[in-house]
């Protein structure tokens, strides 16, 4: 069981990163939906994928249009494109992992929306 990370050293670690990137450009309230993916092609642990990600996508893109974005570590080569996205965060979606570490650049007012499957076999999540 991974333990519970407290919120001074989430604070110290953000202090500490202010000195390396920019993080001027964050808001307080952030606007974007960012599903975070997870597919065969960047997942390190497959039994957590999201086997449904382009159907989710759709459905997200559909209600959030402009205000929604996949983040795809790939995609984002730079710790400044990372921060630049999530920095305006309103909701952060995605299966447990390291992906999620990057709340550190969201907002204080961010909602996380986090998954884990309950059969590590499949990768399926409860019904």
């Amino acid at each position: 069981r991974t333990p519970p990370i407290h919120p001074q050293l989430w604070q110290r670690a953000r202090q500490l990163l202010t000195h390396h990137v920019d993080f001027h450009q964050q808001s307080q309230h952030g606007q974007k939906v960012v599903l975070i993916s997870r597919t065969n092609k960047n997942a390190f642990n497959r039994g957590r994928m999201i086997l449904n990600q382009k159907e989710i996508e759709e459905k997200l893109y559909a209600v959030f249009g402009e205000d929604f974005a996949v983040f795809d570590s790939k995609a984002f080569p730079t710790i400044q494109s990372t921060i630049d996205l999530f920095s305006q965060a309103k909701f952060m979606i995605g299966s447990h992992g390291g992906g999620m570490y990057n709340q550190l650049f969201a907002p204080s007012s961010v909602t996380i929306i986090e998954y884990m499957p309950t059969d590590m076999k499949t990768g399926a999540a409860p019904p």
